[in-house]
């Protein structure tokens, strides 16, 4: 099947995107495994009026999407969004993927037009006026009165973050009120922003990137209860909000992913994948991030909590916060208890949601509530968690956030390279009241980590280090909980820009070996807090 037989054609300028609904619509129903072929070229897709994905897919069981490449193996089939001239701009989701199984998108180029983000190069600084004035790329976004969301400073002639802190950061709107304004010269591209009190961080030739949109609610890919997702030869160039969000599925495979900006210095302000309160095995294999504003990669599952100990065989547990749907639970699920010197793991028999919108569960145990548990007590479920994530052969670099957030066991980091992260490259641990859960299982060999951690993420931690282990949360203080993790055979280089930088930094964590590691340039090596970690083995 061809969308050009729906009447989707490329580089015609007109909107294809009712055309290849037609033939999404008609591939689904088929009831059976179908290929929906793209020619190479640019497809315009609109926007949804009611905010909803330009391409919504639900049910679908064996479909494929597949474009064109190119002679080099590059996708050659762009899906370019249109997006008003605008601030704040309204949801514009490419993608939604519901309830689907057994679903491959491959070779294709993801992008907006014009994109959510512009950059250029500062001509002038005024530290007294506190004024900075760019000439916006040929090509990249602007117009008078832009906002500056999520502002960077970045080295032209190498492409690379500068390593100072965000000129700009937050989600409040109201910090924003400053914009850029035209100003003559620039061939009509020159704009000065007064105000944002990063006039000391910036020089005349240095590249500034921002983005014209704060908040979350746009993806690439927004992926719901979907098993067995296959993406592959993907690239996204441009992103409104997260590139890509999985959640509530099980087996994600994402092969040669590429998220990095084309023209602009930056992606998109969230996260470039987030994957969560999903099972069986996620697979990211050589992939590539550059240029996200927050975190590249992040991996978690949910917290819940004990809100009614009941007799202690039948409990009721809480999600800590809203998600996208009902967390499932099912007979034979091993429920982790997180208190006491160490977790308890306990299995379900029966669990019964208390209301349709999935905020109570009544659940019946296998045994008795462990005896450090209790009302309010936060716990998570393997039947939200990977039976095995690996990620291989992928780079990550250039980027604000933390390059990969890990919340979830099982995990193996082989032969990947982790470069010019702005916070640390590896981060094991919750970060958050709702988020979860600690990192268990942990192989983290043969890979390369190159000048990252040189902004404090955690003020309340004493060093950031290429990797951090750590409890984020109110609910923990000094707890082991992070366990079974092994760091070998990787090489730490260029981190000693900063006091607090480090190898490694190991906190809130047991049953750690760190060994066979080489350290150049790096001022400390292994740090390890007494107070919150037990059975660390260093052999470095």
């Amino acid at each position: 099947m061809h969308v050009r037989d729906f009447g989707a054609v490329p580089d015609d300028g007109i909107d294809d995107t009712a055309a290849i609904r037609a033939a999404l619509a008609a591939a689904t129903t088929r009831g059976r495994p179908t290929t929906v072929l793209f020619d190479a070229g640019t497809y315009q897709l609109a926007p949804d009026p009611d905010g909803g994905a330009s391409l919504p897919i639900s049910g679908a069981v064996g479909l494929s999407l597949v474009g064109e490449v190119g002679p080099d193996g590059r996708p050659s089939t762009r899906l370019v969004g249109g997006l008003p001239l605008a601030n704040d701009i309204a949801p514009a989701t490419q993608f939604t993927l519901t309830d689907c199984q057994g679903l491959t998108i491959k070779n294709f180029v993801l992008d907006y037009s014009p994109r959510a983000t512009s950059s250029g190069e500062v001509v002038s600084v005024d530290p007294g006026a506190d004024e900075v004035v760019v000439d916006v790329f040929e090509n990249s976004t602007h117009f008078d009165g832009m906002r500056c969301y999520s502002a960077n400073s970045w080295d032209l002639a190498t492409r690379r973050l500068n390593r100072v802190t965000s000129l700009t950061i937050g989600t409040n709107p109201e910090q924003f009120a400053n914009l850029w304004h035209s100003v003559a010269g620039g061939a009509g591209r020159r704009y000065r922003i007064s105000g944002h009190g990063f006039s000391d961080r910036v020089a005349p030739g240095d590249g500034v990137s921002w983005h014209l949109n704060v908040v979350g609610g746009s993806y690439n890919i927004f992926a719901l209860g979907c098993r067995d997702l296959e993406i592959e030869n993907l690239r996204i160039h441009n992103a409104v909000g997260v590139g890509m969000l999985a959640g509530y599925g099980h087996n994600v495979t994402l092969n040669r992913v590429v998220v990095e900006p084309v023209g602009d210095l930056a992606v998109g302000p969230r996260d470039a994948i987030h994957l969560s309160n999903s099972t069986g095995t996620m697979s990211v294999t050589d992939c590539y991030i550059k240029g996200v504003r927050w975190d590249p990669l992040v991996s978690r599952s949910s917290f819940l909590r004990v809100t009614d100990a009941g007799d202690g065989r039948v409990i009721t547990v809480s999600p800590v916060s809203a998600g996208s749907r009902a967390l499932p639970f099912a007979a034979g699920d091993e429920l982790t208890f997180w208190a006491g010197a160490q977790p308890s793991a306990v299995s379900v028999v029966e669990a019964s949601p208390l209301d349709e919108e999935g905020t109570a569960f009544q659940i019946r145990l296998s045994s008795d509530l462990p005896s450090d548990a209790a009302v309010g007590t936060l716990l998570s479920s393997a039947g939200h968690e990977w039976a095995a994530a690996s990620l291989t052969g992928t780079t990550i670099e250039d980027n604000i956030g933390t390059a990969l957030v890990f919340m979830n066991r099982n995990l193996r980091v082989h032969g990947c390279r982790f470069a010019n992260n702005a916070y640390h490259d590896i981060g094991l641990g919750t970060t958050s009241a709702g988020t979860g859960s600690f990192a268990r299982d942990v192989d983290i060999r043969g890979n390369r980590f190159e000048g990252s951690g040189w902004v404090q993420k955690y003020r309340k931690h004493a060093r950031t280090g290429a990797i951090l282990t750590f409890a984020n949360n109110g609910a923990f203080t000094n707890q082991p909980y992070n366990s079974g993790i092994t760091i070998q055979a990787n090489s730490f280089t260029d981190l000693e820009t900063e006091e607090f930088q480090t190898g490694i930094y190991l906190r809130n964590a047991r049953d750690v070996t760190v060994r066979n590691n080489r350290y150049v340039d790096v001022a400390r090596r292994v740090e390890v807090d007494a107070a919150s970690t037990q059975d660390i083995d260093l052999r470095d």
